[in-house]
């Protein structure tokens, strides 16, 4: 009955039941082996604090919902996959009390976290429909395309790289290669406290190792009546036999599917990876002036986020990409 819903109006005016799913009697829980280990230290009399963290993670037997052709009715069912997943990473946490006086305080913090994840197994991954969606040795989060060669300087077109040779039609899946992965190689932070008197500055560097892709990665060519704009790249693209470049023409749709593998190739995918001022805050403590009205934690403060970012990443925002 789970796989079955009440519908209290159905179009002939009698309750009844319509399917919500589609049953699967065979499925089962999920295997999970975990293995992990961890150090905590601290040094003079805890002004330093060392947090280290390792752990290993392999899920077997996977559930999750597997997709299905429209025919059936259905996008997908609850089943059980013979894949094998890896998750394993290193987490470090050092805390410390750099300096501490009568009216003076510096304290740091420091995080560090680098994952791994990888499909070690899927049997059967060719006869699936995950065949051109996971590669087995490969992150789960692997991002496919074209891989570009160059402008022709004849045509004006991309070229591509396919398994017959270079080409301005490549077929998708058939000659996809692996542009990259959207899960980060590591991240972390950096926080910084200063204490004087009754006055607190605290501000926080975050810092991502990543990929991504471009500005223009993903767009094809507008659909009539809408537009998008394009970066300064643009000014250099070929106008005329024999100019060598790698941005393609300027089409009004000819084209279109040449623009689209070219947006969703290698020349649009690269390092997205950032150091960023994440928050950066002011405070005054006003306490010593209001306990005698027995109010204990009364502060003014100023608070500033995303101040600046360094990054050679060519898009909008590399945190979301």
């Amino acid at each position: 009955l789970d796989s079955w819903q009440a519908t209290p109006y159905p179009y002939d005016g009698v309750p009844g039941l319509t399917p919500a799913r589609l049953a699967n009697p065979d499925f089962q829980w999920e295997v999970s082996r975990k293995k992990e280990v961890a150090l905590e230290l601290g040094f003079f009399k805890d002004r330093i604090l060392l947090t280290a963290n390792y752990y290993h993670n392999i899920s077997d037997n996977q559930l999750l919902d597997y997709q299905l052709t429209p025919q059936v009715g259905f996008e997908s069912i609850n089943a059980n996959f013979p894949a094998k997943v890896l998750n394993a990473g290193w987490e470090f946490e050092l805390n410390t009390t750099n300096m501490q006086r009568k009216d003076f305080t510096w304290k740091s913090g420091l995080n560090l976290t680098a994952n791994k994840n990888e499909l070690k197994e899927f049997p059967g991954i060719e006869s699936s429909t995950y065949k051109n969606v996971y590669v087995v040795g490969k992150s789960l989060s692997i991002v496919k395309g074209f891989q570009f060669l160059n402008v022709d300087p004849e045509t004006g077109l991309a070229m591509f790289q396919s398994s017959k040779g270079p080409t301005a039609t490549p077929a998708e899946n058939d000659d996809y290669v692996i542009l990259g992965k959207t899960a980060p190689e590591f991240f972390g932070g950096l926080y910084n406290s200063f204490t004087w008197k009754g006055i607190s500055l605290d501000f926080l560097f975050q810092f991502v190792k990543q990929e991504g892709g471009a500005f223009n990665y993903g767009y094809g060519i507008p659909a009539p009546g809408t537009a998008y704009n394009l970066d300064r790249s643009a000014l250099g693209r070929w106008q005329q036999k024999g100019d060598i470049t790698n941005v393609p023409k300027a089409t009004s749709g000819v084209n279109a599917a040449n623009i689209r593998s070219y947006n969703l190739s290698t020349y649009q995918w690269g390092d997205a990876s950032y150091i960023r001022l994440k928050n950066l805050s002011l405070r005054y403590d006003l306490s010593r002036y209001t306990r005698r009205w027995k109010v204990n934690n009364v502060s003014v403060y100023a608070l500033a986020q995303n101040l600046f970012t360094i990054t050679n990443y060519d898009g909008y925002d590399p945190e979301t990409r």
